[in-house]
């Protein structure tokens, strides 16, 4: 399944979600909305970034980006079809599982 406003309602609805957005080509966010609105700059650069990493063929196709905060939450993109699912999660849960649970939601 494609990256679309039902996997982001679903993927919203997972415990220990924040926020989700959708950003598609050339990076930009498509639907949802994450604060504070800097996080979504920083989505969308993360997401060109991944871009430029694919095309360039250095690493091949990056599937999922994870970054640790020093506050209490995570950031997360999972990748397809040139399309991205953004997520803010707490640590309230391992970031493995919510992995987990994500990209179980984006192939259903």
């Amino acid at each position: 399944m494609a990256i679309d406003d039902s996997v982001l309602e679903r993927a919203k609805k997972i415990p220990g979600i924040r926020a989700a957005v959708v950003l598609a080509a050339p990076g930009k966010i498509a639907s949802g909305t994450v604060e504070p609105k800097e996080l979504e700059g920083f989505f969308e650069l993360l997401f060109q970034a991944a871009g430029d990493v694919a095309k360039s063929g250095v690493l091949g196709e990056v599937n999922r980006v994870n970054i640790r905060t020093d506050k209490y939450e995570d950031l997360s993109l999972f990748f397809e079809n040139e399309k991205a699912l953004a997520v803010v999660s707490e640590r309230s849960r391992p970031l493995s599982d919510v992995c987990k649970e994500i990209e179980a939601t984006i192939r259903s």
